[in-house]
């Protein structure tokens, strides 16, 4: 739609100096030949050519700056009144002074409504969102910069404007702050670099029923509680109605997660989905995790209590999520099993166009 704005603000503004132009040749046309006949006149009255020359010099120049001074507040009427209507429509954000993010320097672009505050939201990337626009989401993934593949799912996802990078605003984080890509454009052309942020966190080692743990897949706990105080000191989780955490290797589409979450999107509890079924039981499985704007707000409040008063040593990130959830912080869950096709549990074809996600795709 910005494209048809600014064409047709464009398009008005060459015929409106069309127009002067035209009338300006008119009033030459019209004031060359009024001078010769008034000079005529004079000449018979007897003036002098001086006089004759210069009175009618003024005259002229007199209209010319009238003209101008008439056609340039037309033309710079007609230039505000297309810059507002488009404003209006292309977007309300701006883009503010920089700040920093652990390691590197990143521009914050922010909403207009936020311009009056003093410390502006910290730049993650920013996002791409079409088709459906509610209710809001703020998306992020945990990736590991010694995995090539998912090193390449991520510059995709930023490249393609899909994913993450689809929803209203999209992180990544990993152990050592890494270039992406390029992100939202100015109007000289020059590009925002995205980096991922820093997480201050060790890799996870595998888990082993042998050994007393509830997976056998990565004890990735310490990597998102380290993840998760980032993003809490961040405050950015609680601009946004919804919070999603996606795997790297998740395909995401956040417009049918709008679909699924609009519903559940209003009022004050915490909510947080879940997503399996498994064996007659509603489990979270860690592929995609989504939790409401209250929920961050009981997390950020009391996420002590999950830290020191759960067993998280022995589990994968997602059932320490879930359980801190509804035990301690009081959220609500919703059983959505519809919302992801994972191999590991709720398969389905990537032909259901209901499903807001599929898991694992580990390549481009």
């Amino acid at each position: 739609f910005s494209s048809n704005c600014f064409a047709t603000l464009q398009t008005s503004l060459c015929y409106e100096a069309e127009m002067s132009s035209r009338a300006e040749a008119v009033l030459v046309r019209e004031e060359q030949e009024e001078e010769e006949n008034s000079l005529l006149a004079d000449a018979l009255h007897g003036k002098g050519a001086r006089t004759i020359v210069q009175t009618h010099r003024w005259t002229n120049c007199g209209r010319a700056r009238i003209g101008l001074f008439v056609a340039g507040l037309l033309s710079a009427g007609i230039v505000c009144l297309g810059l507002a209507f488009c404003s209006h429509h292309v977007g309300n954000f701006l883009v503010l002074a920089t700040t920093g993010v652990k390691t590197n320097e990143q521009l914050s672009e922010v909403r207009s409504s936020q311009r009056g505050i003093s410390q502006p939201v910290p730049h993650p990337g920013m996002g791409w969102p079409n088709g459906t626009y509610s209710p809001t989401l703020f998306c992020y993934s945990v990736f590991n910069v010694d995995n090539p593949d998912e090193v390449k799912l991520m510059r995709l996802q930023l490249k393609m404007h899909i994913g993450i990078f689809a929803c209203d605003e999209a992180v990544t984080l990993s152990g050592t702050s890494i270039l992406l890509g390029q992100g939202h454009r100015y109007e000289n052309g020059s590009a925002i670099d995205v980096y991922s942020w820093y997480n201050p966190a060790k890799q996870a080692p595998r888990g082993n029923y042998a050994h007393g743990d509830n997976t056998i897949s990565f004890k990735n706990t310490q990597i998102f509680i380290s993840a998760w105080n980032v993003l809490m000191n961040s405050g950015v989780p609680f601009n946004f109605n919804w919070t999603v955490k996606a795997d790297p290797d998740a395909v995401l589409f956040p417009e049918r997660l709008r679909w699924h979450l609009k519903p559940h999107t209003h009022g004050n509890a915490p909510k947080h989905l879940k997503n399996c079924n498994y064996k007659g039981m509603a489990a979270l499985y860690g592929s995609l995790e989504v939790f409401n704007e209250h929920a961050m707000w009981a997390y950020k409040q009391k996420h002590k209590k999950c830290v020191d008063q759960l067993p998280w040593q022995h589990w994968g990130e997602d059932e320490w999520i879930d359980t801190c959830m509804w035990k301690f912080l009081g959220s609500a869950p919703l059983s959505d099993y519809t919302l992801v096709g994972d191999h590991r549990c709720m398969q389905a074809d990537c032909e259901d166009t209901w499903r807001a996600a599929f898991h694992d795709y580990k390549t481009e």
